[in-house]
């Protein structure tokens, strides 16, 4: 994928994209055609991962590595839901409620770690033996923040302390703002450098 076909294509279906968004609704076949593609693409892409996943535990399970009761479980729980897939219908309610089930405690458990991960950090700053600003303003946002969720500041009664919370609350708005920004703004210089040429990541 280094020969200039290669980029030369690359750079063509950027331009191409560019131009179905810009004149819309003259290209919208195209665009269309593009994004059929691009889901086959990704879908493939999905299932040799998880067939890479799979042999990876597999073959940890076969030469039982240590810890390889994990890499079973991980493989078992595949077959289960592949099964359950295939013998009910995906759309139906049951395996909708069955998935949702699993689902829900498992990312209550993530969050539960999360939430010790952060903890542990903060005990870390704290016993560090040279704090600068930047770690008390991170200890005292994640103080007000915890704060704010388990509603210590709903029974207030202070026209001065309610206008204080509601505009502490749109702070996190403005990060997530800032954020979408920041990645609006990565991703059209990355296009414009894969459409001119300079950045090839397909180059392997």
């Amino acid at each position: 994928m280094k020969s200039p076909v290669a980029a030369a294509f690359a750079m063509a279906i950027g331009l191409l994209v560019l131009a179905g968004i810009l004149l819309q609704p003259l290209f919208d076949g195209v665009l269309t055609v593009l994004l059929h593609l691009a889901v086959l693409v990704a879908s493939m892409a999905v299932v040799i991962g998880i067939v890479n996943l799979i042999s990876v535990h597999w073959m940890r399970v076969r030469h039982k590595e240590p810890r390889s009761v994990y890499s079973f479980v991980v493989i078992a729980a595949f077959l289960v839901t592949l099964l359950a897939g295939i013998l009910i219908n995906p759309n139906s309610p049951e395996f909708d409620r069955v998935i949702t089930n699993l689902q829900y405690p498992i990312e209550a458990s993530l969050m539960g770690l999360t939430v010790v991960s952060f903890t542990f950090s903060c005990l870390t700053l704290i016993k560090r033996q040279k704090r600068s600003l930047f770690v008390y303003l991170f200890m005292g946002s994640a103080l007000i923040f915890m704060l704010l969720m388990i509603g210590f500041f709903d029974n207030i009664n202070s026209p001065v302390l309610i206008m204080i919370v509601n505009i502490i609350k749109s702070i996190p708005i403005g990060g997530v703002r800032g954020l979408l920004i920041g990645m609006a703004l990565g991703s059209l210089i990355t296009g414009i450098r894969i459409i001119t040429g300079s950045e090839r990541p397909y180059a392997g």
